[in-house]
């Protein structure tokens, strides 16, 4: 049976109150609360979503695919080492958070040179992230 509330695909606010909603309803409360929550964090641009798994399985080929250029290193072996985060923002920029609290920005071509194994090669940088 095909449910009466159909909300806009495009629209994830819209579709995470319709999932609080269901779940209110169902008497999932945690759940409800957590799609309230996530549907606040949406709607004022503040989430995080992780890129995990396997060496060498595409993950920054993905994730440079997603953001429409090739800011994330890729190559035939393993790559990125460095935690890497990608905000959305009104200027393309790149800033390297180093373990001894400096955080200077870089032109974003260069975040290979932090992330990668190969120019960085046990985080001899001591990059905490990028």
């Amino acid at each position: 049976m095909a449910s009466a509330y159909r909300p806009d695909r495009a629209d994830p606010d819209a579709r995470l109150r319709a999932l609080e909603r269901l779940a209110a309803g169902a008497d999932a409360g945690e759940i409800a609360r957590q799609a309230r929550e996530l549907a606040e964090r949406v709607a004022e641009g503040r989430f995080y979503l992780a890129c995990v798994g396997q060496f060498k399985r595409g993950k920054s080929t993905l994730l440079n695919a997603l953001v429409g250029r090739p800011l994330l290193p890729t190559g035939v072996v393993p790559v990125t080492s460095s935690v890497t985060v990608l905000r959305h923002g009104a200027e393309t920029a790149a800033r390297v958070w180093f373990q001894d609290g400096r955080s200077p920005f870089i032109p974003p071509e260069e975040i290979g040179a932090y992330v990668s194994e190969s120019e960085n090669p046990e985080n001899r940088k001591g990059v905490r992230a990028v």
